[in-house]
């Protein structure tokens, strides 16, 4: 099972104005990149552990011959579950964390210049109902 494959989670939130929509997005996108920096900070880590590790099976294998044994992964419907990993396998989880974590802060962005001319409406009252999916605007619904 891929993440594309994992239902999206659905929510349904109210705001007064575009102003406090605009802020949620500000904030979900800060949230992001607060949450991308750790993950960029965890990458080294396993960058440096990644490489010390290839410069040691180089070594091993020179001198007996053989490569060392990686960890071992299990698939559990989707979930990888990976059992001491190697430090190559632990680099490819955070880059592809980062990638995803990415992905959503410019979904996020894009979305927040496309929804801009809606503040056109200026002073205009009504209700607005915003569907995200995954913390996402998915749809919105205004209600004079």
């Amino acid at each position: 099972m891929s993440q594309s494959d994992v239902p999206p989670q659905v929510e349904i939130r109210e705001f007064t104005n575009l102003k406090s929509l605009f802020q949620y997005i500000d904030e979900e996108i800060a949230r992001f990149r607060a949450e991308l920096g750790e993950l960029l900070r965890r990458l080294e880590e396993a960058k440096a552990k990644a490489e010390m590790m290839e410069k040691l099976e180089r070594i091993v294998k020179e001198l007996a011959g053989r490569e060392s044994i990686g960890g071992a992964t299990i698939d559990l419907g989707g979930v990888l579950v990976y059992v001491n990993p190697t430090p190559k396998q632990e680099f490819d989880i955070f880059v592809e964390a980062i990638r995803n974590m990415q992905d959503r802060i410019v979904h996020l962005e894009r979305i927040k210049k496309n929804i801009e001319p809606l503040t056109k409406m200026g002073d205009i009252e009504f209700k607005m109902e915003v569907i995200l999916r995954n913390g996402v605007p998915h749809a919105i619904v205004l209600k004079m």
